[in-house]
């Protein structure tokens, strides 16, 4: 999914916003992956003026929320990663089944 994206981006966006595009990524496809079911997931990327929007759509109706895990908690960050990276982020239901969960930088 990176190589993709990356792909996608290459003479759009600097090296250092690809970089973390590429883990922004990374994080809310683990998270459709893991929480969504894994059985069905969408990326999809558009530019929006000066940014680059991703959406990742898994089967899951389960918004994802932003979590401080303790230091000894071995995951759980996905999400403060995003929070924290993105321009901006959202989730946003599906009718009938499902979510997509976007993200902007």
């Amino acid at each position: 999914m990176r190589r993709f994206v990356r792909d996608v981006t290459a003479s759009r966006i600097s090296d250092e916003r690809a970089d973390d595009v590429d883990l922004l990524v990374s994080e809310v496809v683990t998270n459709a992956v893991k929480y969504g079911g894994g059985d069905f997931v969408r990326v999809t990327v558009a530019e929006r003026g000066p940014r680059v929007r991703v959406d990742v759509t898994d089967h899951s109706s389960e918004a994802p929320r932003v979590v401080r895990p303790s230091a000894d908690r071995p995951g759980g960050r996905g999400m403060l990663l995003v929070d924290r990276i993105a321009s901006r982020w959202g989730s946003e239901p599906i009718h009938g089944n499902g979510k997509v969960v976007w993200f902007e930088r």
